[in-house]
């Protein structure tokens, strides 16, 4: 029996059409102007090149223990170290807001997303929406995309929670506040060595998306973690569903 459905958000529920790289550069500049504007004294590239360093080793440091390390926090420490240790928080808040608007704009509904989450509530079953992400904001911004998004119910984000996928705290979360058994649910997402594993390790069924199977990760993971279930895009996932759920193929 299932009762609830909890995707991923990023490449799962929504795709990123830009060229990150460049997108990234332009957002540390954003910031730098804000920055700027707000009265802070601050050379650019000195201050772009270190807190791109901090930004780097800090999602290092996340994909080996699964500890989160919010963006705020590091942005803060990286003004601290150019002399300001006092920043109005409304600054930052904003800061924060521009740095990550340009990735916002490329940030898309997946193909079929509306049609599959149709399917999903007239099953009945609850939604809810579990990611790795560094901001809060960012991601709540990022679900508001979403036609209906209040259906979602938790939208749990590693930034608040304190730790990522595949950490199953933060699957245990859920749980909590859904008063399911994990084996009444449904985890959907794109990442083998967060997604897949963190459901196993909590209980959860899974559907590997393999709409990104030949990133590194993925296929760094691919021979020690096997999904339940697998589609290849997120249309095919309500066929997924039907057999899981022992409701056959009609």
């Amino acid at each position: 029996m299932i009762e609830g459905v909890v995707f991923d958000l990023g490449e799962t529920l929504l795709h990123f059409d830009g060229d990150w790289p460049d997108i990234f550069t332009r957002s540390r500049r954003a910031l730098h102007l804000h920055l700027v504007a707000a009265g802070l004294d601050l050379p650019f590239e000195p201050f772009s090149e270190t807190f791109r360093q901090r930004l780097e080793t800090a999602q290092e440091a996340r994909l080996d223990d699964h500890i989160e390390r919010p963006v705020r926090a590091i942005l803060e420490e990286v003004l601290a170290e150019f002399g300001h240790r006092q920043v109005d928080p409304a600054v930052i808040e904003r800061g924060l807001a521009v740095l990550f608007a340009l990735s916002e704009d490329h940030w898309q509904p997946a193909p079929g997303l509306d049609q599959v989450l149709d399917w999903v509530r007239a099953q009945g079953w609850r939604l809810g929406i579990i990611s790795n992400a560094s901001d809060e904001d960012n991601v709540l911004r990022l679900v508001d995309k979403i036609d209906n998004h209040h259906l979602f119910d938790p939208v749990l984000v590693s930034a608040a929670v304190g730790v990522r996928k595949p950490a199953p705290e933060i699957f245990n979360r859920l749980l909590d506040q859904w008063g399911r058994p994990p084996d009444r649910l449904v985890m959907i997402g794109d990442t083998l060595a967060a997604d897949i594993l963190g459901a196993q390790r909590a209980g959860l069924h899974q559907i590997w998306l393999r709409t990104a199977e030949d990133r590194p990760d993925n296929q760094a993971a691919a021979d020690s973690i096997t999904p339940e279930a697998s589609a290849q895009d997120l249309r095919q996932v309500p066929a997924v569903l039907r057999r899981m759920a022992g409701m056959g193929d009609g």
